[in-house]
């Protein structure tokens, strides 16, 4: 097995917590803090990024805006694009999809062939009393509190569903938490993020 040595600069990821140690990914070169682990097999593409305790797994790819951070595991194919934001200790897994504006905090399962591509906020207080970042040492050590971060960017994707006449706030959420079937009712696999990769 290879072991690839990366060279660590400062990157403020606008947390809140200013600049931390970071690198770019090499299949990507989109930024990763030094805190979060991303397997060299997953793509992490030019803009997005992956910070806090994140981890991306196995050939997942984050591509375009999109955000993983928090707690959050993005593991097999999974593939997470356009400006979609996962926090939390959420778990992206198989060959689920998230795209567009979407927001999921707390402790949400996406599994299967699941297609997440709407505006679409997950978000509940109640997640917020069981979130790991509440467990982390440095908790309120930044400059900003992680849950505040977390609020600005509920807040904003509420404004960008409500902008678009949306209101889907958790709708499609089974009160498990957990879904693993398309949401958009087709039978088959989402599209290959992977086309989008050079």
């Amino acid at each position: 097995m290879q072991t690839t040595h990366y060279t660590s600069t400062l990157y403020d990821f606008q947390d809140g917590s200013g600049p931390v140690p970071a690198h770019q990914h090499p299949y990507g070169g989109g930024w990763v803090a030094d805190t979060a682990h991303v397997d060299e097999s997953a793509y992490i593409g030019p803009k997005a990024r992956v910070f806090g305790c994140a981890a991306v797994k196995g050939e997942a790819v984050i591509m375009e805006e999109a955000e993983v951070s928090a707690y959050a595991t993005i593991k097999d194919l999974a593939c997470i694009k356009g400006r979609a934001i996962i926090r939390g200790s959420c778990l992206v897994m198989d060959h689920a999809e998230v795209a567009g504006n979407v927001f999921i905090a707390g402790h949400i399962t996406l599994k299967g062939y699941v297609v997440l591509n709407k505006d679409q906020c997950a978000f509940s207080i109640k997640d917020c009393l069981k979130c790991p970042a509440l467990l982390d040492d440095n908790y309120g050590s930044t400059h900003k509190s992680q849950c505040l971060y977390c609020l600005e960017k509920f807040r904003e994707c509420k404004n960008l569903v409500n902008d678009s006449r949306r209101t889907t706030i958790r709708p499609w959420l089974p009160k498990n938490g957990s879904i693993n079937e398309n949401i958009e009712g087709k039978t088959n696999a989402p599209q290959k993020c992977r086309s989008d990769n050079p």
